[in-house]
């Protein structure tokens, strides 16, 4: 086989950083204009828009019907323990540590925790128990609660691994982000504290370190109501966040740096003019010390601008990750002055719960309460929901179906992509029939092109592209003989962490590659033709296909899935499929083809989740629509192949060649 000499290019970590680098100097200087309450309001409004469409928004609100059922009386407090619903059947454990009862009402804190494995009840090492108890005695009511999959709220069992990977790639796509769920909970119970006659709602904090820090970003940046927060173990740069392997899925934002996108700074920005103290740890290696300074001075520069500079402080405590003692007493510090508590900031010992002492649900697991719901559970309806929603496709005319279906894919894209053109920067010649391109294809991302076959100005042209890059190579080379130009797009690839936090997914990636590419080959001839192999691939190509109609003539879909809400019929079920935001809240994949008006249309070995091939029946049936939409757009009903394989070339490239 032909050898492929690659021109020299950046590496796609190497643009990614850059762009959002780019992107968070926009975003500063949005902030840079910030000198009133107005015009900050204005912001914050702004990023809590794009957080929420982030997340597909929040569940709504259902009654708590909280329960206690149970009281431990200690010296100087008490705990009770207490089961809400915060969806129906959706339960929620949770400990509510009260002081001993006065006259007045009491100033709170709602304490969201990190990923330690007891959940509510840990108690070693840093010692969370050790900090609810130290409040309560100061005269503070604290309510903390598991997280989904810890503690009492490990719905699926040890077998599934870490289902916060796991949910929150079936999420993805789905009706709502898997932190949707994390920060109902939050929000729900912070409902639950703003209605109880022993609460001060005027004095309601969020601390929480590590996972719980993230969450008291979050809920902070979302809800007016939490009148001082106190992050911990937590913030650092966007950019740093991008980088960091061991980020859960619930903080997979896309655009984290985007201007009013939910990143650090942004968040960082609704909290202020609030009191906020920043805790680190200065031997935390995820979340250094030097990356945490530079966004409290990023932070209180905004604070000074409304001017509120002594609302906000930094300290860097001489311990490695986590709610240390010296945290702990910071946290105490803040509290105080800022509540006007007249307390020290010392701690005493605590003689720590036993973990089953603080159950609150039977034997310890929500799961063995008759009719309770998990994350799996929910997602199952949201998609339900979201499928009975897409039916309204069905019942719209064929040329408004089709025009619906590219106006969904647009609204995926961003304008900047609408409008570019592509750049080549370099062009070397590699053999008379074997051209190499250096194409810019978005603003600041580049790629190889290489140009295989005659290349003779009007002959037809192909855009290939696979799921591998050899593949495609091997595949070009032989369609090629068929008298066929080809544009092979190389594809690059980093942590899908990575992309879905720059806002620049696989997806939208791919389909950039092959709208470029359809483009260059616009250029020199009227008859373009696309093909996507596999299943990254072949959306890739439907979707470009969708928003350029006008330029094929044909268009070739081998080797797709049949449903990308499939992928989610297992509660174990993870594949990168699933990390398209937002994509099932507007269309699946039996509908994207419809968007497709090119006059020529081959579907070839559509498959099923488990890689098992659709038979001509089952083809006939899932695709029934496009058929009928097609023939009503007199448009050429769709060839329908059930397998495929390498012979499938010979077929592909016959098909590809012959007059339109």
């Amino acid at each position: 086989m032909q050898e492929f000499q690659h021109l020299e290019i950046p590496s796609l970590d190497e643009e990614l950083r850059a762009y959002q680098l780019q992107q968070l100097g926009a975003d500063q200087r949005l902030r840079d204009r910030i000198h009133s309450f107005r015009s900050h309001a204005k912001y914050v409004e702004r990023v809590r828009e794009r957080f929420l469409d982030c997340l597909g928004g929040l569940p709504d609100k259902a009654h708590l019907k909280p329960r206690k059922v149970g009281t431990l009386h200690r010296d100087g407090y008490s705990v009770e323990k207490w089961l809400f619903q915060t969806l129906p059947g959706f339960y929620v454990t949770a400990n509510l540590y009260l002081p001993p009862a006065a006259s007045h009402r009491h100033p709170a804190v709602l304490s969201p925790i990190g990923h330690a494995p007891p959940g509510k009840a840990y108690a070693i090492n840093d010692n969370y128990q050790a900090r609810f108890v130290t409040l309560a005695r100061k005269g503070y009511v604290v309510l903390t609660w598991d997280p989904l999959g810890q503690g009492e709220r490990e719905s699926y069992g040890a077998k599934t691994g870490n289902h916060h990977y796991v949910q929150g790639y079936q999420c993805m796509a789905s009706k709502h982000h898997l932190l949707s769920y994390f920060l109902h909970d939050g929000i729900c119970l912070l409902d639950y504290l703003c209605d109880r006659p022993d609460v001060d709602q005027e004095r309601i904090a969020c601390a929480g370190c590590s996972g719980g820090g993230a969450m008291t970003n979050y809920l902070s940046a979302l809800d007016d109501r939490i009148a001082l927060a106190v992050p911990t173990s937590w913030i650092a740069e966007s950019t740093l966040l991008t980088d960091d392997s061991g980020l859960h899925t619930e903080s997979w934002f896309t655009g984290l740096c985007d201007p009013h996108g939910p990143g650090t700074d942004q968040l960082l920005a609704c909290i202020c003019p609030r009191p906020m103290l920043i805790l680190g740890n200065q031997l935390d290696s995820e979340f250094p010390p030097e990356s945490m300074h530079r966004c409290y001075r990023t932070i209180s520069k905004l604070y000074g601008q409304l001017g509120s500079a002594g609302q906000v402080e930094y300290r860097n405590v001489p311990t490695r990750h986590g709610f240390w003692p010296e945290a702990r007493s910071e946290l105490y510090r803040f509290l105080n002055k800022h509540f006007e508590i007249d307390q020290d900031s010392n701690e005493e010992h605590v003689e720590p719960e036993l973990e089953e002492t603080l159950f609150c649900a039977p034997n310890g697991q929500v799961r063995n309460i008759s009719g309770s719901q998990t994350v799996h559970t929910l997602n199952q309806i949201a998609m339900n929901e979201l499928a009975t929603d897409r039916l309204v496709l069905h019942r719209i005319s064929p040329k408004r179906r089709a025009a619906a279906v590219q106006s969904r894919v647009i609204q995926r894209m961003s304008p900047d992509a609408l409008k570019w053109n592509p750049k080549i920067h370099e062009a070397i010649t590699l053999s008379e029939r074997h051209k190499q391109l250096l194409v810019e294809y978005e603003l600041g991302f580049n790629t190889v092109v290489d140009v295989i076959g005659d290349q003779v100005k009007g002959s037809r042209a192909v855009v290939f592209l696979s799921d591998s890059n050899s593949f495609s190579r091997e595949c070009a080379a032989r369609l090629a003989e068929f008298g066929l130009t080809v544009y092979l797009p190389t594809m690059r690839s980093t942590s899908h962490r990575k992309e879905i936090l720059a806002g620049k997914t696989w997806l939208h990636r791919r389909r950039q590659l092959v709208m470029n590419c359809a483009m260059l080959a616009a250029r020199i001839t009227r008859q373009v033709c696309a093909v996507g192999w596999g299943w990254h691939a072949s959306v890739a190509v439907q979707e470009a296909a969708c928003m350029q109609s006008e330029l094929y003539t044909k268009v070739a879909i081998i080797s797709n899935l049949d449903s990308i809400e499939s992928l989610s019929d297992s509660v174990e079920s993870m594949h990168s499929m699933q990390l398209i935001p937002g994509f099932l809240r507007t269309l699946d994949l039996a509908l994207l083809p419809l968007g497709i008006t090119s006059p020529e249309l081959y579907i070839a070995g559509t498959q099923r989740h488990d890689s098992t091939p659709l038979d001509l029946d089952a083809m006939q049936s899932h695709y029934a629509l496009l058929m009928h939409t097609r023939s009503r757009l007199n448009r050429p009903s769709p060839i329908l192949v059930p397998h495929q394989g390498a012979e499938h070339l010979e077929m592909l490239g016959s098909w590809l060649s012959g007059d339109v």
